[in-house]
C-alpha cells in the first residue's frame, strides 16, 4: 500500500492516492458530493432567481465535482502530496492505536493507517473533519429540500392568483363542463306553440 501510495504521490495522480486514502474517509467525501450535488440541484431548480447565486456558492467546492476522487484531488494538491511524501517509507516500527495503525517509516515520519484483513490498508486523511463535514452536508441537504418545498408552494399560490394554475381538466384532457342552457334568473323564449301570429 505504501509503495502504491508512493508511486501516485510522484505521478502526482491524486486519483490514484485516493485508492489508499482509508475507506471511512473516502465514504465521507463520498457521502459529502452526493449531499452536495442534490442540495445544487435543488436550489438550481426550486430557488428564486436572485437567490440561487448565494445559496449555491454556500455549498462549496463539493457541489461542483463528479465523485469522491475529485473532491479529493480538488483538496489535496501539492503541499498535500508533499506532506504524505514525507512521511511515506518502509516501515520501521508500527503499534496499534484503537483502530488505527501508527506507522513510523525512517524519514521520521508517522502515518496512520487502517484496515487489514481482507481489506487493504488505507492512509488515515483528515477523517474527523470530513466526519463533521458530511454531518453537515447532510443537513443542508435537508434544509435545502425543506426551503424547495416552500418555494413550490408559494410559486403553485402565486400561479392560482394569477389564474395560471393548471385545472384538473386540464390535466385529465377531458372537456369542460358545458353551462346549462340559459340562465335561471332569465325566463326561456316562448316555444313555438305560444307565439303570436
Amino acid at each position: 500500500m505504501l509503495e502504491y501510495a508512493a508511486r501516485a504521490i510522484e505521478q502526482n495522480d491524486a486519483r490514484a492516492l485516493f485508492r489508499v486514502i482509508d475507506a471511512r474517509s473516502r465514504h465521507a467525501m463520498a457521502s459529502i458530493v452526493a449531499d452536495r450535488r442534490a442540495a445544487a440541484a435543488l436550489i438550481r431548480s426550486s430557488y428564486p432567481e436572485d437567490q440561487r447565486a448565494d445559496a449555491l456558492a454556500d455549498l462549496g467546492s463539493a457541489a461542483n465535482v463528479e465523485d469522491a476522487a475529485a473532491l479529493f484531488a480538488d483538496r489535496c494538491k501539492q503541499e498535500c502530496m508533499s506532506d504524505l511524501a514525507s512521511r511515506i517509507g518502509a516501515p520501521i516500527s508500527q503499534r496499534q492505536d484503537g483502530d488505527e495503525l501508527v506507522v513510523e517509516t525512517p524519514r521520521g515520519g508517522t502515518l496512520r493507517v487502517t484496515g487489514g484483513g481482507s481489506d487493504w490498508y488505507g492512509i488515515v486523511w483528515h477523517y474527523d473533519e470530513l466526519d463533521t463535514e458530511r454531518q453537515r452536508a447532510n443537513q443542508d441537504r435537508l434544509l435545502v429540500e425543506a426551503n424547495a418545498r416552500t418555494y413550490q408552494l408559494r410559486a403553485e399560490q402565486s400561479a392560482a392568483l394569477d389564474g395560471e394554475a393548471v385545472t384538473d381538466d386540464a390535466v385529465d384532457g377531458s372537456a369542460p363542463a358545458e353551462e346549462p342552457s340559459g340562465d335561471p334568473g332569465v325566463p326561456p323564449p316562448p316555444t313555438p306553440e305560444l307565439q303570436g301570429p
